[in-house]
């Protein structure tokens, strides 16, 4: 049976309502969203070296929190009630330029510790703050007392002078440093957890790749060992090439499993490299590797070198119609290992910095694992007259 019109109506109307509700309410989650999630991002941009707007937002409020409790002890102490001299307007001026003068003192030390000497050991910046502390103190007490002179507030006079111009400031000092140093503590520790957990990306995703290409390896080399013993005499060159590329596929399976190799392991992977795709390019490719022999002990990640050569000759040299050459150069710099990597080839028409946007993952791994595992770049600029240069520095490692 069917329902009255006017009921009909009144049904499409509510649905209709309900369906302009869901909208509505669908639309302000969007945007109270978009919103939040545009105003984190502001908040969290950078205004200045590290410093972000939220953590400079923080700073001033830790300063209005506790400028108000140094109000009302000021207020509420003895010795203060003795000063009644200074009226609220006064009291307020006077903890205003008060603050400011602490806050125009802390910069530049914050500077000094958390920039400057961010990455000094916690001996050298306690040895340090025994001189700044003082310091900061007696900088305070000067400016403090020229403020009160220009401003004409009544200073704290008799015992109660030593609490509010020597234990106060250095109260103020000890409270807001030790925030300094949690907050950066916090934030490194972020960032630790943040580096691990892109290693472990990085590695599972080598992992994989490794897999996908990955034929069985007793497949493989008892194939090679098949296609040697099948080489007829006169034709060493060739069974040399094959002992050569299962000596690759042999290391690269090896070091995939390590964290550090021997760098004289590397340095011979990369001579085996070189020499086979010396036998496919001919007398167009010529290669060097100059390396003391007294570094050749220390350790390193493994294939962190291949990439680039294999970038160098993939998209410099082999496209060439003269070839081009590679030389390597590993040398001590200080407590540093400097690998240098030039090459002959085309090199790159645009901006080199363009290369980590444009190229495969080889560049783009190098550069995450070098910033992730030491917090090094890796730097490329122009070869003249052509080609390009990669450098990299890490720390000297022992196996």
């Amino acid at each position: 049976m069917s329902q009255p019109r006017s009921s009909q109506c009144i049904i499409s109307r509510q649905k209709a309502t309900c369906f302009c509700n869901l909208f509505v309410f669908g639309s302000s989650f969007y945007t109270s969203h978009h919103y939040l999630r545009n105003t984190d991002m502001a908040l969290n941009k950078r205004i200045y070296q590290t410093i972000t707007l939220k953590e400079l937002l923080y700073w001033i409020l830790f300063y209005v929190v506790y400028g108000f409790i140094y109000y009302v002890t000021y207020d509420i102490t003895i010795y203060a009630k003795d000063n009644q001299q200074n009226g609220f307007e006064e009291k307020l001026l006077n903890i205003v330029s008060d603050f400011a003068i602490k806050a125009v003192l802390s910069a530049p030390l914050w500077y000094l510790y958390f920039v400057r000497l961010r990455n000094k050991p916690v001996s050298i910046h306690f040895l340090l703050h025994l001189f700044t502390i003082p310091l900061f103190i007696l900088v305070w007490l000067f400016l403090h007392q020229q403020s009160s002179l220009y401003f004409g507030f009544v200073r704290v006079k008799g015992k109660a002078s030593a609490w509010f111009d020597y234990y106060l400031p250095l109260l103020f000092y000890l409270i807001q440093f030790a925030l300094f140093y949690a907050h950066n503590f916090r934030l490194t520790t972020l960032n630790q957890l943040e580096k691990e957990r892109k290693l472990q990306a990085l590695a599972h995703e080598s992992e994989m790749a490794l897999l996908k290409a990955q034929i069985h390896p007793h497949f493989l080399f008892n194939t090679l060992n098949n296609i040697s013993a099948m080489i007829q005499p006169g034709q060493e060159n060739v069974r040399i090439m094959i002992a050569q590329l299962a000596d690759t596929f042999r290391y690269s399976l090896r070091a995939s499993k390590l964290h550090l190799v021997r760098l004289e392991e590397e340095i011979h992977f990369l001579e085996t490299y070189l020499s086979l795709e010396q036998e496919r390019l001919g007398n167009r490719l010529s290669f060097q590797i100059n390396c003391p022999k007294d570094l050749r002990l220390l350790s390193i990640p493994p294939m962190l070198i291949q990439p680039l050569i294999e970038n160098a000759l993939i998209h410099g040299i082999a496209p060439a119609a003269k070839g081009g050459s590679i030389k390597l150069d590993i040398h001590r710099s200080g407590n540093h290992l400097q690998f240098t990597l030039t090459d002959t080839g085309l090199g790159y028409p645009g901006n080199v910095d363009e290369l980590f946007k444009q190229e495969g993952i080889g560049l783009n791994n190098i550069r995450e694992r070098l910033l992730l595992l030491y917090g090094e770049e890796l730097r490329v600029s122009k070869n003249d007259p052509a080609g390009l240069v990669f450098s990299f520095i890490i720390p000297l490692q022992n196996t």
